[in-house]
């Protein structure tokens, strides 16, 4: 973030944080600059250069996809792309990172399926 010396050096207009104590470095360095700070935050965070705290629980995957859910639901609406009485067709379980293993294993089964019922359609 703060090495502006390289050709592909772009300043942030705002920086997003999961953990605060993970990140506090980039935290820090975005007080220096001036850059806003939305940082997640739970009972054990600092806030120290936090500008704005979204109170969640950080720890876990599925409550982080949630706020990042959210909050792209969020910016669309405020931004007018979304009308916020109409449901988004985006479920938050889709936004949820699946792993590739799981994912692969899933397809393997449904092919299986898909032979298992052209054999039965055959014999019949």
């Amino acid at each position: 973030m703060t090495n502006y010396e390289t050709k592909q050096f772009k300043e942030p207009k705002l920086l997003i944080i999961v953990d605060p104590y993970a990140d506090a470095k980039p935290i820090k360095e975005g007080s220096y600059s001036n850059i806003p700070v939305i940082s997640l935050c739970d009972t054990h965070s600092s806030l120290k250069f936090v500008d704005v705290a979204i109170p969640c629980n950080n720890n876990t995957t599925e409550s982080i996809s949630m706020i990042f859910w959210l909050l792209a639901r969020e910016v669309l609406i405020l931004r007018g792309k979304l009308d916020r009485n109409v449901e988004w067709d985006v479920m938050v379980d889709l936004f949820y990172a699946k792993s590739f293993d799981g994912q692969k294993k899933i397809e393997e089964e449904d092919e299986e399926k898909e032979e298992n019922q052209n054999e039965e359609e055959e014999s019949q």
